[in-house]
């Protein structure tokens, strides 16, 4: 019994160093990927300048962070902030983003074109901070 023990707290560790921070620039192709990729603990920088949703709707983003370790998406300090762009505009336009899920900040981030900037629900714990809707 004691080596499942040891096999667990083995488990605990390697999750613990396993927070990614990802670094999203415009020849980023996969970015919404990598966004609805990221697991507790990791942070996504986004560069300066504008990124398109793709599809004619909304970009369904799911975060479940942990409150020891929530999940964070935010602009680069001291840049431009970048930009998210919704694929369609207009009267029948969706919201640029609908934001899910819990302990989770999005910080520093534009939105445009689309009927909203974004939606945020069902949600738990989470953080939102200079997001603008252009």
């Amino acid at each position: 019994m004691a080596w499942l023990s040891i096999l667990i707290l083995i488990c605990i560790n390697i999750h613990q160093i396993q927070s990614v921070e990802y670094n999203i620039t415009t020849a980023t192709t996969n970015w919404q990927a990598v966004l609805q990729g990221l697991k507790a603990g990791d942070t996504a920088n986004i560069y300066p300048g504008t990124y398109k949703t793709s599809g004619s709707g909304y970009f369904q983003l799911t975060l479940h962070g942990l409150l020891t370790k929530p999940i964070i998406v935010q602009s680069v300090p001291n840049q431009a902030r970048p930009i998210i762009e919704c694929a369609s505009s207009g009267a029948s336009a969706q919201n640029v983003m609908n934001i899910q899920g819990s302990n989770f900040m999005i910080k520093g981030i534009g939105f445009t074109k689309g009927s909203r900037g974004v939606r945020v629900g069902p949600a738990g714990t989470y953080i939102i901070s200079q997001l603008f809707n252009l």
